[in-house]
């Protein structure tokens, strides 16, 4: 397994919120560059999504 950090600036005093999160080493061999960087992004949300409340409001207009 190939262990990575996930983080969000929140934009708040500079703070940001941090998940630890794993990728499987067979889903990363053999990829270039970009396929095994869009793998670990896909990772990331996933861990942070999964792990933080987060919606959105719709604004009045």
């Amino acid at each position: 397994m190939a262990r990575f950090t996930a983080y969000v600036h929140t934009g708040m005093n500079g703070s940001r919120v941090e998940e630890p999160f794993e990728v499987p080493d067979d889903e990363l061999e053999g990829l270039s560059d970009g396929e095994r960087t869009d793998v670990i992004a896909s990772y990331a949300q996933d861990a942070i999504a999964n792990s933080y409340e987060w919606g959105w409001t719709e604004d009045e207009s």
